[in-house]
């Protein structure tokens, strides 16, 4: 009897196996490594949302707790060389660059090649799997096969999902996993659609063929929602999605797109920020240099991109802080209370007083909070810090984000995401909202997120994508 692509996958010592989206990636390596692999198992992904959705698939699978660690590439890599500084040669604890990251992952690399960090590997895990491995780049790709040195190696990946390429070249199938990796059976059953919705995964394994073989995709009689691309189009479309119940996703190409529609929808769908969240760490560092009432004038125009109303509510206060006065109080004063714990943020210049005056920004009545994420991110960093004057806010902003790397990451039930945050995600709706913008990668992993229900917003009936 043959058995089940997992228990094949985890009996293998070196293997990858090609799962189409929705083909029961996430689930074969889960069953893989929490049902039928013994010891102690190390999975990698390469998200904070993939952490979270590998983890609730595993409790799904009623895999024994501690038998498997979950952890991003990065947070693996961060970690093992940060405790080793000498040996890795780890040029920043807190990388941020793509170069800064290539080299921990170099410096990662020579701790495990040093005997004493394969003697820790061996007694830390017994068996490696990799998820999403197509979206690796070579120094991921060299960490991995360092690793394999010593742990049987097992990866996953679909090529049509290889969308973060920016960093470096992908790895290849061919090229890199190929000459020592056993292939196993392809995964392309629509697992995800079956159950909700067979039809529109039908048509998805049709559109993998065409978008592979580089042939347009016509929209015409497809089983999906179909609408233009105008702010009118796309706000309607998400306004009527977000009636339905389930989680709904809407995506754009760019930051700037997600965040102009989710303050246009009123806080009904929130932003997603990246992983590394250069906006927190930006605003970190404005608020922890800052003085003074320059120092109110900051946390105004931060908590503005979070929320609305602020930045009108507010503009006199800012304008005044921009001036270097305090606000006069006075009978009529609007936001009196906001006012004053802004005016006591710009005398002190401590902890308690910048949370202090972020709890009254955000319970002014009339604004909603649009990018959720990053302003509570935010109030983590304040509260993790001493209550002294804010010299270290943008270390203790870098780790709180990056205690997210153990843990995952929440995702809101309806939220506005791209393609590079919200691949290896299900929701149950998904709209994509510039359609015609996307190359035949990101369309593919678009299309694919929603189990119920698809939504694409294009400028005609067929998508020619690029490669």
């Amino acid at each position: 009897m043959t058995s089940e692509p997992a228990e094949e996958l985890a009996r293998s010592h070196r293997a990858f196996i090609v799962a189409a989206a929705g083909c029961g990636k996430t689930e074969t390596v889960a069953r893989a490594a929490g049902i039928y692999s013994s010891g102690r198992q190390l999975v990698l992904t390469h998200t904070h949302a993939g952490v979270k959705a590998l983890k609730d698939r595993l409790v799904r699978v009623n895999a024994d707790k501690g038998r498997v660690h979950v952890d991003t590439i990065a947070g693996f890599a961060v970690r093992y060389a940060a405790s080793f500084p000498k040996r890795s040669e780890l040029p920043s604890p807190q990388p941020s660059t793509t170069a800064e990251w290539s080299a921990t992952y170099d410096a990662a690399r020579r701790v495990l090649e040093s005997s004493f960090g394969r003697t820790v590997l061996e007694e830390s895990y017994t068996g490696l799997f990799v998820d999403e491995y197509q979206d690796c780049i070579e120094p991921q790709h060299q960490l991995v096969l360092t690793i394999a040195q010593t742990l049987p190696c097992r990866v996953v990946l679909d090529p049509l999902q290889g969308i973060f390429g920016w960093a470096g070249p992908l790895v290849s199938c061919d090229r890199d996993l190929a000459p020592s990796f056993d292939r196993l059976p392809d995964l392309l059953t629509p697992h995800r659609w079956r159950p909700v919705n067979p039809e529109l995964g039908e048509w998805l394994t049709e559109v993998r063929g065409h978008l592979l073989a580089g042939r347009p995709v016509d929209l015409a009689n497809a089983p999906i929602r179909r609408g233009g691309t105008d702010v009118q189009s796309q706000s309607r479309e998400c306004m009527e999605v977000a009636r339905a119940t389930g989680s709904a996703v809407a995506i754009a190409k760019w930051p700037s797109e997600c965040h102009a529609i989710a303050r246009r929808l009123m806080g009904r769908y929130t932003v997603m920020e990246p992983v590394e969240c250069p906006d927190l760490m930006e605003w970190a560092t404005q608020l922890g240099t800052s003085t003074g009432f320059m120092r109110a004038g900051v946390l105004i125009e931060f908590a503005a991109t979070c929320m609305t109303e602020v930045g009108t509510a507010l503009r006199t206060a800012s304008a005044t802080f921009g001036a270097g006065h305090p606000v006069v109080l006075r009978a009529n004063t609007a936001n009196r209370s906001v006012v004053e714990a802004l005016n006591a943020l710009a005398l002190d210049g401590c902890m308690p007083s910048i949370g202090a005056a972020m709890r009254q920004i955000e319970a002014m009545p009339g604004v909603v909070l649009h990018r959720r994420e990053l302003w509570s991110e935010m109030k983590r960093a304040v509260a993790a810090c001493p209550p002294l004057p804010l010299t270290s806010l943008r270390d203790a902003a870098w780790r709180v984000r990056d205690s997210g790397r153990n843990g995952g990451r929440r995702v809101e039930l309806r939220t506005v995401s791209r393609t590079v945050l919200v691949k290896g995600l299900e929701f149950d709706r998904a709209i994509v909202l510039n359609a015609d913008g996307l190359d035949k990668r990101n369309l593919y992993v678009a299309i694919t997120r929603g189990s119920k229900s698809l939504s694409v917003l294009a400028g005609g009936d067929v998508l020619r994508p690029v490669n």
